[in-house]
């Protein structure tokens, strides 16, 4: 098994590097409670438009706060316009055809402005008491459905004669099969513990596929009794 650990790093070593050498990265800030439209001169607008209101109240000039006016016209301006692209951005999306459905749903509730987290579920009444939190309807509805699936009498499972006396021992896996399941891997899922996306294991899939479908091999071969 060392064996493959050893190939398995040297593929995703050389992989990395590679990727490293050819593909251009670029660093982004994310801001997880700004609002989806935001872009980066809003920001840089916003603090503007604050400096010119701290300073039109320490001076108390008229130029001051007539600056402070037309910046923070201009923040309006930037917010609007953003949110009206942001819009006909999602509206584009949503027609597009072949649209996974979670990312449909998503789209749409965003344009409706539907949140699930504000949401009130109804309560539950249970041996005269009524449960609000989802926690404890969960557990009663849990309850509830496991009591009344349980069986009295399970039947003996019937009898399946073999068809065969032949057992398959050895698995052998084809490029052609790894090959499928690259091209066919969905884009839209996050990467796993490599950090190499789907989508860059799609497109490479011609200069992997042999070396992948060697360390599948072996795993079989390599595996304990």
């Amino acid at each position: 098994m060392m064996i493959l650990t050893k190939l398995m790093k040297v593929f995703l070593d050389v992989l990395n590097k590679t990727l490293k050498q050819y593909i251009p990265t670029k660093v982004v800030t994310i801001r997880p409670n700004d609002k989806p439209f935001m872009n980066n001169a809003i920001p840089l607008k916003i603090r503007k438009r604050n400096r010119a209101h701290k300073r039109a109240k320490n001076t108390n000039s008229p130029d001051h706060w007539l600056l402070f006016r037309k910046v923070r016209n201009e923040v309006i301006t930037l917010i609007k316009e953003a949110k009206s692209n942001f819009k006909d951005k999602l509206e584009q999306q949503i027609n597009i055809k072949n649209l996974p459905p979670n990312k449909w749903w998503k789209i749409a509730k965003t344009i409706t402005n539907f949140d699930h987290k504000n949401v009130i579920t109804s309560p539950l009444l249970f041996e005269n008491c009524v449960y609000t939190h989802p926690l404890d309807k969960a557990n009663i509805l849990n309850t509830y459905f496991a009591s009344i699936s349980k069986l009295n009498n399970v039947p003996d499972l019937p009898y399946f004669a073999a068809r065969s006396n032949n057992e398959l021992q050895n698995f052998i896996v084809s490029e052609q099969e790894v090959k499928d399941q690259l091209l066919i891997l969905n884009c839209s899922k996050p990467s796993g513990p490599d950090n190499i996306s789907s989508a860059v294991l799609k497109n490479i899939t011609p200069s992997i596929t042999s070396h992948l479908t060697k360390c599948f091999n072996l795993s079989q071969k390599l595996k304990s009794p």
